[in-house]
């Protein structure tokens, strides 16, 4: 929501026995608070994990991903 600068989205819950849809606003204290705390797990750590997978040719990626890198 945040990307999209959506004020409103829909939740939605759905199993074999029920459906639930709930209008969820846009909390920008909440993603304030949240950013810092995800950009420092990217870059420390899957970012990490990520460049030393593709480095040891154990990442794969399909080749319909790397036509659209291109």
């Amino acid at each position: 929501m945040d990307c999209t600068k959506a004020s409103l989205c829909k939740f939605i819950v759905w199993t074999n026995e029920y459906q639930i849809v709930t209008d969820m606003p846009f909390d920008e204290e909440f993603v304030n608070l949240l950013l810092p705390r995800i950009r420092k797990f990217y870059f420390e750590n899957l970012l990490v994990r990520l460049s030393e997978e593709l480095r040891s040719n154990r990442l794969k990626f399909f080749s319909a991903y790397k036509e659209l890198c291109k």
